[in-house]
């Protein structure tokens, strides 16, 4: 009985923050995620999604302009048809990137008896590739105005990822001492 209280004081207590706090205490908070993460998957899912229509927006505008399309009517076009292709393009790239690095995080859980859900480790999964995606968006973007690429960029991506859930393992790992 006193834990069912305990848990509906806590949905209380639980406030909601915004994209834009989130999109910072992502990239520079890690004592933070565990806020985040109360808030739940749901939450998760819709700054993941909220994230993804960001960077798909700022690969379309990029896109647009590189283009240098003639008149609004062409510039409306490029927009909305890199818009789409662009956003499913990086749902696509991280939500694979979600589910591998989830079911990397639950073997580890396993391994490293941290004993968390699959719910906490998709949360964290999902903020921890914020900084990741803006470097590759940014890396994606010069790379196509200068005509240049970096072997393997991708993998640097990945393991500033795994840096972050490496750091939220440790925390984890204290905490339960």
């Amino acid at each position: 009985m006193e834990e069912k209280s305990e848990n509906q004081n806590k949905k209380i207590k639980t406030k909601k923050i915004n994209f834009f706090k989130k999109f910072w205490y992502s990239i520079t908070k890690i004592d933070k995620y565990d806020e985040m993460i109360d808030e739940g998957v749901l939450y998760a899912i819709r700054y993941f999604l909220a994230l993804m229509a960001l960077l798909g927006s700022i690969l379309a505008i990029t896109a647009t302009f590189i283009e240098k399309p003639n008149n609004v009517t062409q510039l409306i076009t490029y927009i909305i048809g890199y818009f789409i292709g662009y956003l499913i393009r990086v749902l696509l790239l991280y939500g694979i990137y979600v589910i591998l690095i989830l079911l990397g995080c639950i073997l580890l859980d396993k391994i490293l008896k941290i004993k968390e859900n699959y719910k906490f480790w998709l949360c964290s999964t999902i903020y921890s590739i914020t900084l990741s995606s803006i470097i590759y968006i940014t890396y994606l973007i010069i790379s196509y105005i200068f005509k240049f690429s970096i072997p393997s960029f991708d993998i640097i991506c990945m393991i500033i990822i795994y840096v972050y859930l490496t750091l939220i393992i440790i925390k984890k790992k204290k905490g339960s001492k």
